[in-house]
């Protein structure tokens, strides 16, 4: 048979058959605290609570006291057990040190010195070897520093062997910089040789595609121009001094300076020439001011 509850029924079917339910761990909590009553629906098996207005049996004030109580006390038994103003520990050394002063007070009998001989005052600490302290011999002493000593001289050593390289990459990079400015100073001879004896093609030959004229004038426009001047009928007398070569990090640009002298039939002149070259697999001419 199912219990008709006439003064409930379940919000979910409505059924005014509903028993109250039992109250386990949390729930028994929240019923004591907030005088509510748990209940189920017999047909639809669906749980509610039902606030249990103005209940005689229902002590809500005393069991609000009681966790207000609780909340109180926690903070306090935290402070007591985890921060205490002085701890066990501060109250035992504390208490050690009194009795050691105490012990260690003028003595006035053999009686008390055999005392204080017998609690080891004057005995090593034990405690020290716990605490990471432990004792060297000499002899291992001596290991350790020559151990030390040899690590210092192999850090030496390779410090030594480090400048070394360093010294030794630094000659080769000066011998192979050397090496270019001859290369450099071969083809600006050829250069001059070519530019001599009217060899315009092998003059011309010099010049890079990407060199770029004095004025508004194009490259073909340039090359025109200087075909018409180097030729073998002009005869001319070109000598290249003072030279003065500064190549770039990447050791693939050139600035060469040197003085030209240059004399023909009609006209003759001394200057300061300055080349800009790179290295296109052979060196060539990219830049040709008169300074």
């Amino acid at each position: 048979m199912l219990r008709k509850n006439n003064d409930l029924s379940c919000p979910k079917c409505h059924s005014s058959h509903v028993e109250m339910s039992r109250a386990h761990g949390l729930k028994a909590v929240v019923i004591r605290l907030f005088s509510v009553q748990a209940y189920r629906c017999l047909f639809c098996y669906k749980s509610f609570w039902v606030w249990q207005k103005n209940s005689p049996d229902r002590p809500w004030l005393f069991n609000w006291l009681m966790l207000f109580g609780l909340l109180v006390m926690i903070p306090l038994c935290y402070q007591w057990l985890f921060v205490p103003g002085v701890s066990k520990k501060d109250n035992q050394n504390d208490q050690a040190v009194t009795n050691a002063i105490r012990t260690i007070e003028p003595l006035e009998s053999d009686g008390q010195r055999d005392l204080v001989s017998s609690l080891a005052f004057n005995q090593p600490d034990n405690d020290l070897e716990q605490e990471g302290f432990f004792e060297v011999s000499k002899l291992e002493l001596e290991e350790k520093l020559a151990e030390a000593k040899t690590k210092v001289q192999s850090d030496n050593a390779q410090a030594l062997l480090q400048e070394q390289r360093v010294a030794t990459l630094a000659d080769i990079t000066e011998e192979l910089r050397s090496l270019l400015k001859v290369d450099i100073n071969y083809a600006i001879d050829t250069w001059r040789q070519a530019w001599q004896s009217g060899d315009s093609k092998t003059y011309l030959s010099f010049y890079s595609a990407q060199f770029e004229p004095v004025g508004d004038v194009s490259l073909a426009s340039w090359q025109d121009k200087r075909r018409l001047r180097v030729m073998p009928s002009k005869q001319i007398s070109l000598n290249f001094s003072d030279f003065d070569v500064v190549l770039d990090e990447t050791n693939q640009r050139a600035t060469v300076s040197f003085d030209q002298e240059y004399q023909s039939n009609s006209y003759s002149d001394k200057t300061r020439k300055q080349l800009t070259l790179v290295k296109e697999n052979e060196w060539r001419i990219v830049s040709e001011v008169s300074l």
